[in-house]
């Protein structure tokens, strides 16, 4: 095994260890990550989409990334409004293939982990790069003791500060409209004004009828005296 891959997975296991104390400390807000970002299942050697999930777009500059076939994800960390690499991208990260995403850059997300003090989420380009997709690590830092028992609306808002839903608003749902309301006695250029004017109309035995869809409205000497 090559020696940094070897003290970077060491790193890597000795984070995780502190980090997860109690792995089943939150597991509410486990489950709302994963169906709030449903993961998209890729090759890891390739980057190729097996199963899409969610897609985010980038909203802040900062973001480093690793080819999709690299060994390790590049490691960030948000925290006050900022991205910046992570001490482990020492060993994490190529130099020489490193990039950067930029806003605008879409991502899919592959995994999410509630640490002691982060929320991360490991992302993995949508559109590929000079060629080929990119992968990168989020840790959104948090106080100590806050995920212990924190929500997804107590951690959402965070996320969503660098990273957004790609999918559309669903549509403002229309108000429901009340049918009208046809009472006796009230005159014909009353009925129009309220249910238009009727598709078909009858003249019987001095009754003016209007025939609606749903009802029919009787008038007698220009005035409701019926409705059925």
């Amino acid at each position: 095994m090559n020696r940094s891959v070897a003290i970077f997975s060491f790193l890597i296991a000795g984070t995780a260890a502190a980090e997860a104390k109690d792995p089943a400390a939150n597991t509410a807000l486990q489950s709302s990550l994963r169906s709030a970002y449903p993961w998209t299942n890729a090759d890891g050697r390739t980057g190729e989409i097996i199963e899409p999930g969610i897609i985010l777009v980038v909203r802040k500059e900062g973001i480093t990334t690793n080819p999709a076939d690299a060994p390790f994800h590049a490691q960030n960390n948000y925290k006050d409004g900022l991205v910046k690499r992570s001490a482990l991208n020492l060993f994490a990260q190529d130099q020489n293939t490193a990039g950067r995403l930029v806003t605008g850059d879409r991502v899919f997300v592959t995994k999410t982990e509630v640490k002691e003090t982060s929320v991360v989420l490991n992302l993995l380009s949508v559109e590929t790069i000079h060629g080929i997709r990119v992968k990168a690590s989020v840790a959104f830092q948090f106080p100590k003791g806050v995920l212990a028992n924190a929500s997804f609306d107590q951690v959402a808002p965070l996320i969503d500060e660098l990273l957004v839903d790609d999918r559309p608003p669903p549509p403002a749902q229309q108000p429901t409209q009340q049918p009208a309301t046809i009472e006796i006695g009230a005159a014909i250029d009353q009925v129009i004004s309220a249910m238009g004017e009727p598709p078909m109309v009858a003249d019987i035995n001095r009754k003016l009828i209007f025939f609606y869809p749903e009802i029919k409205v009787i008038f007698l000497d220009g005035k409701v005296i019926d409705v059925k």
